[in-house]
């Protein structure tokens, strides 16, 4: 619950994503994620900060 509290005070909010194997491959394509880290949670999540603060200005 504080964790919650902490993020909702910071704006953020957490939520469960699932994508698809195409959709991997794109951030791969778009060079956001190296192709040997394809099965890297965390690797994945930082490709789409990284997608989302290129087409939504991240920080906003």
């Amino acid at each position: 619950m504080r964790l919650q509290r902490a993020r909702r005070s910071a704006g953020l909010c957490c939520l469960t994503l699932e994508i698809r194997d195409a959709e991997i491959a794109a951030l791969i394509r778009k060079g956001l994620l190296r192709p040997d880290s394809r099965q890297d949670n965390a690797a994945v999540r930082n490709a789409l900060y990284s997608l989302l603060d290129r087409h939504l200005g991240g920080g906003m």
